[in-house]
Order: structure tokens, then C-alpha cells, then sequence
């Protein structure tokens, strides 16, 4: 167990064995745990900017899911870690480059887990990824305007 919970934790995956085994792990760790079983849900939720952490399994529809995460790391200091296969480097470069600070493997350990979580959340060494600032999403959503603004004419 951790010294102190940590913040409010969202994670997406459509396995029931792997939402059991997240939840068993992470409860009495995390301050709000929030499940998900569709990235539609995810989605749509309506506490999804104040989410401090989340949780994604890029064990299926893989490609919507790291749009998802790269849309959102642009625009949310949200924290992102994905979870799939063992020995997947290459999923696991794509998922950095698409803003995913960490990645856990299955099957899931539940302390490795909330280790990584912690870190993640700590600022520890496993994080290395920045955090937007208002200017740089400010920046990002201006050049999607122009872009939009560019297709209408």
C-alpha cells in the first residue's frame, strides 16, 4: 500500500477479468476509481477533464485509442498509461509518441501496477511526459481552427 492514495484514476478496458483485477488492486489507493469498458464511455464522461490519472488497454481497437490519448495529452495535463502484451515494443514506442507517459504489461501485477501509477502520479522517473501548458494547448486549438476554418472555404 501507498503512503498516500492516489488522485482521481480513470481506466478503460473491455475484459471484466482485467476491470476485477484493476479494481481489487487499486481500491483503498486511489482517491475515485472510475471504470470503463468502451472508449465511446470514456468518451463521453462527464468527469473526464478533472481525471489526474488514466489507465487505457490497447489490447483491442488500438488505432482509436491512441488518437484518443493523443487528442487529449494536447489538450489535458491528464497522465496516461497504457497497458498491453509483454515483449510489444513496438506498441509501445507508438504509444509514446502519441502521449502515453507509461506502459504496463499483461497479465497485470497488481503491484507493479500501482507502482507504475504511483510513479506516474509522484512525478517519479517513469514520467517523463510534459505537461501542456495553456499557452500550448491554447496554441494546438488555434491551428485547429485554421485547419477547420481552411476546409470550409
Amino acid at each position: 500500500m501507498i503512503s498516500k492514495p492516489l488522485p482521481k484514476l480513470g481506466f478503460l478496458t473491455p475484459s471484466i477479468v482485467k476491470r476485477e483485477t484493476i479494481n481489487a488492486a487499486l481500491v483503498g489507493q486511489v482517491s475515485e476509481l472510475r471504470g470503463f469498458s468502451t472508449l465511446g464511455e470514456l468518451r463521453d464522461a462527464a468527469d473526464l477533464d478533472s481525471m489526474d490519472l488514466l489507465l487505457i488497454d490497447l489490447s483491442s481497437d488500438r488505432e482509436s485509442k491512441l488518437r484518443f490519448a493523443q487528442t487529449l495529452h494536447a489538450y489535458q495535463t491528464v497522465k496516461i498509461c497504457a497497458m498491453g502484451p509483454p515483449n510489444a515494443s513496438d506498441l509501445r514506442k507508438r504509444a509514446r509518441a502519441h502521449g502515453f507517459a507509461q506502459y504496463v504489461q499483461e497479465p497485470i501485477k497488481p503491484a507493479a501496477l500501482v507502482k507504475t501509477l504511483a510513479g506516474l502520479w509522484d512525478g517519479g522517473t517513469a514520467n517523463n511526459q510534459s505537461k501542456p501548458t495553456p499557452v500550448a494547448a491554447n496554441l494546438s486549438a488555434q491551428r485547429l481552427a485554421q485547419r477547420l476554418g481552411q476546409t470550409k472555404a
